[in-house]
């Protein structure tokens, strides 16, 4: 599931977007066999930054990149 949730400066170019998402993995036709949670925050004209929100632990040949970050404290 994907959410967009924009700061005060929605429609301009200097508007930052942040994207929450959970992905899955195994047979989730049937039902998954875990659930991570990430979330990107992507200003209009700098890099983007991913933050491990934590969820089950990932298997075996799934890692995430070394640049993702801790929780971001609210």
């Amino acid at each position: 599931m994907w959410t967009w949730n924009t700061d005060t400066k929605v429609g301009t170019d200097g508007a930052t977007a942040t994207v929450t998402f959970s992905f899955g993995w195994g047979d989730c036709f049937v039902a998954c066999d875990g659930f991570h949670n990430l979330r990107a925050v992507i200003p209009a004209d700098d890099v983007a930054t991913v933050y491990d929100l934590g969820g089950d632990p990932l298997p075996g040949g799934l890692v995430l990149s070394p640049n993702t970050r801790p929780p971001p404290s609210l």
